[in-house]
Formats: structure tokens, C-alpha cells, sequence
């Protein structure tokens, strides 16, 4: 048991230096001009000698927010669906941050702070700039979509998805059943 857990940790190579963190999402894949944005991360991380192997994340630890920003926008909560995990984890192990197609949202950041919570919360800030008037796909509207019943989420240790001082990144990908974003149907599926 005892070299089982010693498994699990591993001598970080910078000793006494921290990681400087980031964060990016794309925009909706149907916008092809909607550059990525990046945001330096709040977290700093502590020098650490010794670095746990962070587990796989949870269904409930993609679930809880979804179902909270969804609650707040009059949407239906969620139900986890393995099929849609399976093909997020496929597309997320690929490390390419491009869509695979529709009813999708990704994101990434560097750190061990990056999990699930952040790469829902980064979507769900997208609100700020939805307007009922225009259909436009959003993360934020796939996030928030109405007729959407199932997700599923994936995360996968990614490089060369940030500049290399930033580490490896966690890049999570969700998939949506039935996918959002149907130009005609914005104002019946996203409630500001």
C-alpha cells in the first residue's frame, strides 16, 4: 500500500519556484472569427516538494455547476450520459484545441487548480455577453440550452496547448445531447 501511494506523487523539477497558471477557452465553433481568450488565473501556486497526481474528476464535479448556472437560467438540470463522456475523453486525449463539432464546449488552463468548476465557470461567464436579440452560439448558450438533457465531460493532460513555461495543460471537453445552439430557437432555449 505504502509504495502504491508513493506512486502517486512525484518530485516536482522546480523546487522552490511556482508555476505561473493560465486559462483559455474558444469561442463557438460556428464563429470561426471569435479569437481565444486567455486569462492569467488568480491562483498561485505554493513551492511544493512533492506534487499529488490528481485523480480523474467526478460526473458531480462537471455536473454541480452546469446544473447551477442552467437552475439560474431556467433550464432543466442535467443527467450524466457515459456515451457522451466516452466521446469527450476520445477528442480531449487528442490534445487538439479545435472543436470536434456541435453541442461542444472546451477549455483549458494550466495548473492542478484548473478542474472542472473553472472550465464551467470560464463558459459560464460568457453570459455577460449574450444578447436575446442575436443568435449567436456561445458556450455560454450551449451551457444554458434548454433542450439539452445529457452531458458528458472529459479532462486530459495536454502540452502545447499553452507556451511551455505555463506546463502541461488540463483541457476539458464536454458534449451536449441533443447539441444547442440551433439558429431560430435562441429565444425558447436561453433565458438571460
Amino acid at each position: 500500500m505504502m509504495t502504491r501511494s508513493l506512486a502517486l506523487l512525484f518530485v516536482s523539477a522546480a523546487l522552490f519556484a511556482s508555476t505561473p497558471t493560465m486559462a483559455k477557452y474558444r469561442g463557438a465553433s460556428s464563429s470561426p472569427n471569435h479569437a481565444d481568450a486567455i486569462h492569467p488565473l488568480n491562483h498561485h501556486h505554493a513551492a511544493s516538494k512533492l506534487r499529488v497526481v490528481a485523480p480523474a474528476p467526478t460526473p458531480d464535479e462537471y455536473l454541480v455547476p452546469h446544473n447551477t448556472y442552467r437552475a439560474a437560467h431556467g433550464a432543466a438540470p442535467l443527467t450524466w450520459s457515459p456515451t457522451l463522456t466516452a466521446s469527450a475523453q476520445a477528442w480531449a486525449d487528442g490534445c487538439k484545441f479545435t472543436y470536434s463539432g456541435p453541442g461542444e464546449n472546451i477549455a483549458a488552463g494550466s495548473g492542478e487548480a484548473f478542474g472542472p468548476a473553472n472550465a464551467v465557470k470560464m463558459w459560464a461567464d460568457e453570459a455577460a455577453k449574450y444578447s436575446p436579440g442575436v443568435q449567436r452560439p456561445s458556450l455560454f448558450t450551449q451551457l444554458v440550452w434548454k433542450d439539452t438533457t445529457e452531458v458528458g465531460c472529459a479532462v486530459a493532460s495536454c502540452d502545447g496547448i499553452f507556451d511551455i513555461k505555463y506546463g502541461k495543460a488540463s483541457f476539458h471537453v464536454c458534449h451536449y445531447n441533443p447539441p444547442g445552439n440551433v439558429v431560430g430557437q435562441f429565444s425558447e432555449n436561453v433565458q438571460p
